[in-house]
């Protein structure tokens, strides 16, 4: 079976398609344009609609597929209101599926959606996929051999068909309380594009042999390059060579092979080599991996290489084949594999477990009609069928000679148990998991990612309670699945717990929507705040999924809160629109946070979460951590005293793939460091400037007193001139623009910036270094990385000029005050502004700029600077009493602020064409519009599954900080949907403090007490005290001497209370503390409300050896 879909023809169409682009921009980013394009054809099938269902048909209407026909004749109960979100209690008794369709559809108005009220084998047949969360073990059996059965007629050139296999893909997905699993069947045979879904690697040539195993040598990474990191893979493992120099077919055998030269050759096999390096410690030689040079098969009939080249990864599609569910019940494990998928590293072997206890649990449902068990009875006869199968799988291998069946050492019990036990609950947090998994299934189809190797198994059984609980009763409620397993008591805590969720983005929508049905914040004192500081965009709307197209430009945490209270009216939510930040901690004060019983993170930057994390080691708050990638996400419980916190994780470094800034400014070498020039030159042409002018139009005095001041006096004097010069220039430059300026005025400057960017610079560029350019050591200046550039001279009828000048111009009217800025006013898009005839009518009356000699110098690498001319006071002095003369009650100013999410205010036409006339400047291939928005924008790559599935696992992880489990009973993840990589594992302790030695300074410090951990805090909580009082409650509980004490507003070098320069006098240790804080830190150090303040301190043990002592997070308690 091929990738669904033939939407090539299509691809080209979705590329222009500006409002498809904008909305799924950030699917696009991770799923690519190629996969989109077969994803809108794709035409799905959902049986059953309840927790898992509804997760998975929600994911699959936000990605976009053609249509989705849903299946499920179930009158709604009010149990499914606790894990279907599109549920209300006016839809009990009404089937599922057309009480769920219109709400789905609200969703993604792109996508048809119907309902059946009947399965037949037409109906399966007439889908690409089907999609199954329920059903009886002889019904997926049927369902997906009639899947397997399609075939279609196939015409070849003589008139004649022939019908060939065209298999639906079937996927199968059942849930039992805390555990479930996936089953997938995409036909005999079905093609992979793309297994990883990994961007290809691209790297620059700097050399190719010409030998029978040539060789190609990377750019050394102290040049800026990078290992090439290819494997030798039949999928992965091959690379093209474009823009090579030289490397010529010798002969006409070698043309008909190759082509005419290298970079028409095709795909290279890649073939790792190796170097000989001398050890530095014992001098021998060893042969280590060389990552910077590949061998890629015969180049013995090429003429030798001249010079640049580009070495792109290319993936070769590989064919899967997958069995049908009737031959792999008895024999799970396919073909070539050693078991099971794995997934925890404490559960080995418990896949095949779980496979024997589902087995016995259909086989248990067959025969009772479908029903599941229902009492300890029940329970113990899916026990014993596991056990007769586990028995009869032995005797099958025994009697075949062979693995004919998956066989057990010994049947685990106790899993299977558990399984049957809980097996009626359709729990939320599990549907939320294997619903974000399976709809990313789906998308496989389209050929990129790995399919699942036929099954995926999970349970959760640690979250489970430790003892079974007497309260179990189901009550008619829409929380009766949670209470059928925990009990009513433990339902009644979750619905009491306040928790403080922060974002209200993706993983914030999905979070809200799962605290709402669980009911967590619905009892009389439960409370959930929520806050962010964002608005809604239509890029939001793909993976957010409690927003809607009339919400764009409103706040996110009002509208979450809203569409919450709507699938639980009884959960309390009180939303804000702030940052969480030092600057807000009069909000978020002391009060706040001892309020709140867990905190959950939703946020997607570093320094936010750190800060959160900080809080919530201070406050010894539970915290719930998760993020997204694409198709990779985590989860993360921080529980207080039992695990590290996040910052104790691996941090965000520099980034590896940051640009030196030589190569931005005059090298190339990669479209990518054109689209970040352009990106630079936004900000140089469009914010900068025009912020400075801004400021002085808006106070010409206080603006030009305020660069006096800065540039001073003395020798720091004649540092500092040339750049107060060169900001004054620039204002001057940008006020006289806008002068009486007008849309045509704005047209000319585009004009010229044209010329000075693409034609000037690089003219200039040639002529300082020529083509023939040499280096000292006589080698030649353009090599390596470095490509000789032609300058370009404006075409009016050239698409991406005039696509430069139309952006260009409209940025600058805004700039002027011309006309109104987004999001304001939008230039309409029959309006002059955007028509190419209009600006070259009047562009072909005005002359060409002249080119002018610079007479700057050039950086040619990362560690110089281009040579400022030499300016001196006067010319500076002239120039501020000009400034300080001129009108400017005339004049407004307004500096863009750079939004990739509207593509009507031309500020991504900018970057698409500033980036590409860079490239076409250095023969470097151009982008697509997509690519640069995502690479100006920073954009990370996001989808709906990923984003569910992370939720999901938060609340499972919920359940038990609720429950108060041991460190044995989390597990934080590290998962990747695309490849079916799933990675649990127990959270790491938190590090206690030991004692340490400085071998330098030779002195010891030890920990006071011993052991402590960063949950731990030194308390003097002896109300109202002066500094000597402290300092004396402080030794009584330590044992310790302080020898300085201070808060952390005085890092780095702020004033002490005691210590530092100033000395410790008798008139400061008589005052009280308190108010000696306020004194030195001024009254923001204590939050309103708060009762105690934070301290930093030095301190030594009061012995012979004053050994120094460290101490928990020290507290002053004042109240």
């Amino acid at each position: 079976m091929a990738a669904a879909g033939g939407a090539s023809e299509s691809k080209s169409g979705l590329e222009d398609n500006k409002a498809f682009m904008d909305l799924y921009s950030r699917q696009i980013g991770a799923y690519g344009i190629e996969a989109m394009a077969k994803l809108v054809t794709m035409r799905v099938l959902i049986i059953g609609i309840k927790g898992t269902g509804i997760e998975a048909a929600k994911n699959l209407a936000l990605a976009g597929p053609a249509s989705i026909t849903l299946f499920d004749n179930t009158p709604v109960e009010m149990r499914h209101l606790g894990s279907n979100f599109f549920l209300s209690e006016s839809d009990v008794g009404k089937k599922v599926s057309s009480a769920v369709k219109p709400r789905l559809q609200e969703l993604n108005k792109g996508v048809h959606l119907s309902a059946v009220s009947k399965l037949t084998d037409e109906v399966l047949l007439a889908h690409d996929v089907v999609l199954a969360t329920e059903g009886k073990k002889s019904e997926l059996v049927a369902w997906d051999a009639t899947c397997r059965s399609r075939t279609v007629e196939v015409h070849d050139d003589r008139g004649g068909s022939v019908r060939k296999p065209a298999p639906v893909a079937f996927i199968a997905c059942i849930t039992a309380g805390l555990s479930g699993y996936v089953f997938s069947d995409f036909g005999p045979e079905f093609t992979v594009r793309d297994a990883n879904g990994e961007p290809p690697v691209t790297r620059i040539i700097t050399g190719i042999t010409s030998a029978k195993e040539g060789v190609v040598t990377l750019l050394p990474e102290h040049e800026g390059g990078r290992l090439h990191g290819l494997d030798e893979s039949e999928h992965d493992g091959w690379v093209e060579i474009s823009e090579v120099k030289g490397m010529f077919a010798e002969d006409e055998e070698t043309h008909a092979r190759l082509g005419l030269n290298i970079n028409h050759s095709g795909a290279w096999r890649v073939r790792h080599m190796t170097k000989t390096v001398k050890d530095a410690r014992t001098g021998k030689e060893r042969t280590v991996f060389d990552g910077y040079r590949i061998k890629i098969g015969d180049t013995s009939k090429l003429s030798p290489y001249s010079g640049g080249g580009t070495l792109t990864q290319v993936k070769k599609p590989i064919v899967k084949r997958y069995r049908s569910l009737s031959d792999n019940i008895v024999q799970p494990v396919a073909p070539g594999q050693w078991g099971l998928a794995f997934t925890d590293g404490a559960k080995f072997g418990r896949a095949e477990q779980l496979h024997f206890a589902f087995q016995a649990l259909a086989d248990f449902e067959e025969d009772n009609e479908g029903k599941r068990p229902s009492t300890e009875e029940d329970v113990a006869d899916v026990v014993a069928r596991a056990k007769r199968l586990s028995e009869a799988c032995k005797t099958l291998n025994r009697m075949s000679g062979s693995q004919t069946a998956l066989a057990l050492d010994e049947l685990d019990e106790d899993v299977v148990a558990k399984v049957a036990r809980w097996s009626t609950a359709d729990l939320q947090p599990v549907a939320t998991f294997f619903g974000g998994i399976i709809a990313q299934e789906v998308v496989k189809l389209t050929g990129k990612y790995s399919p699942v190797e036929q099954w995926l198994h999970f349970d959760f059984f640690e979250a489970g309670p430790d003892a079974t609980p007497t309260d179990t009763e189901r009550v008619g409620s829409r929380y009766d699945d949670i209470i059928s397993v925990w009990g009513k008591a433990f339902h009644d805590k979750m619905a009491n717990a306040r928790t403080f969720m922060v974002g209200c983005g993706a993983l914030g929508c999905e979070l809200l929507k799962n605290f709402a049905l669980l009911g967590v914040g619905s009892g009389p004192e439960g409370h959930i705040t929520t806050t962010d500081g964002d608005t809604i965009e239509v890029s939001n709307l793909n993976r957010q999924f409690l927003f809607r197209r009339d919400d764009v430009g409103k706040h996110k945490s009002h509208v979450s809160r809203a569409a919450a209270l709507k699938m639980n009216p009884a959960v309390k939510i009180k939303s804000l629109e702030l940052l969480v930040k030092p600057e807000t901690e009069t909000t978020f004060n002391d009060k706040f946070w001892e309020s709140l019983t867990f905190v959950t993170n939703a946020l997607d930057n570093i320094h936010a979460r750190n800060y959160v994390d900080g809080r919530c080691v201070f406050y010894t708050l539970p915290l719930l951590e998760s993020g997204t990638l694409g198709t990779k996400c985590n989860s993360m419980p921080i529980v207080p005293h039992l695990t590290a916190s996040y910052t104790d994780g691996p941090q965000a470094g520099d980034d590896e793939d940051a640009i030196p800034m030589c190569t931005l400014r005059n090298f190339p070498s990669l479209i990518d460091h054109c689209i970040e020039w352009a990106r630079a030159q936004f900000t140089d042409l469009f914010i900068e400037p025009c912020t400075s002018a801004m400021k002085y139009v808006n106070d010409p005095v206080a603006f030009l007193d305020e660069i006096r001041a800065d540039v001073g006096t003395g020798a720091a004097r004649r540092k500092k001139v040339p750049e107060a010069l060169k900001t004054l220039k620039s204002v001057r430059r940008m006020v006289k623009a806008a002068d009486g300026a007008t849309f045509q005025k704005c047209m000319t400057l585009a004009q010229e910036l044209f010329a000075d960017l693409f034609r000037d610079r690089i003219l200039n560029l040639i002529h300082n270094f020529p083509e023939d350019h040499k280096l000292e050591d006589g080698s030649p200046f353009w090599s390596g990385a470095k490509r000789f550039p032609t300058a370009a001279h404006l075409d009016l009828d050239d698409e991406v000029h005039m696509a430069f000048i139309i952006a260009t111009a409209n940025i600058l009217a805004v700039n002027m005050g011309i006309v109104a800025g987004p999001p304001a006013y939008f230039v309409p898009e029959d309006d002059e502004k955007r028509n190419p005839a209009y600006f070259k009518r009047y562009l072909e009356e005005i002359p060409v700029p002249t080119f002018r000699r610079s007479s700057s110098a050039v950086a040619t690498h990362e560690d110089e600077d281009e040579k400022a001319d030499d300016h001196d006071d006067a010319e500076y002095e002239k120039l501020d009493a000009e400034l300080r003369a001129l009108d400017t009650s005339r004049i407004h100013i307004e500096p863009a602020d750079f939004e990739k999410d509207h593509d009507a205010n031309f500020h991504i036409d900018f970057i698409y064409s500033a980036s590409n006339l860079r490239a076409t400047n250095y023969s470097i291939k151009n982008a697509s519009r997509h690519k640069c928005k995502m690479i100006a924008g920073k954009i990370i790559p996001a989808i709906a599954t990923t984003t569910a599935s992370a939720t999901g696992l938060v609340m499972i992880e919920m359940l038990k900080i609720l429950q108060g489990k041991p460190l044995e009973a989390y597990k934080e993840s590290s998962n990747n949907l695309g490849i079916n990589t799933y990675q649990f594992s127990e959270p790491l302790p938190p590090s206690k403090a030991k004692e340490e030695e400085d071998v330098i300074m030779m002195e010891t410090t030890v920990p006071v007490p011993d052991g402590f951990t960063k949950w731990d805090k030194t308390v003097i909580d002896k109300g109202e005290l002066t500094v000597q009082e402290f300092l004396d409650a402080f030794k009584e509980k330590t044992g310790g001497v302080i020898w300085q004490l201070f808060h952390r507003l005085a890092i780095p070098s702020g004033p002490m209370i005691i210590g530092g320069a100033r000395g410790d006098d008798a008139a400061a240790l008589a005052k009280p503390l308190k108010d000696y804080c306020l004194e030195l830190y001024g009254e923001h150090v204590i939050s309103p409300g708060s009762t105690y303040i934070p301290l930093e301190v030095s301190a030594a043990l009061d012995d012979e050896d004053e050994t120094q002592i460290k101490v928990p997070q020290l507290v002053y308690k004042f109240a």
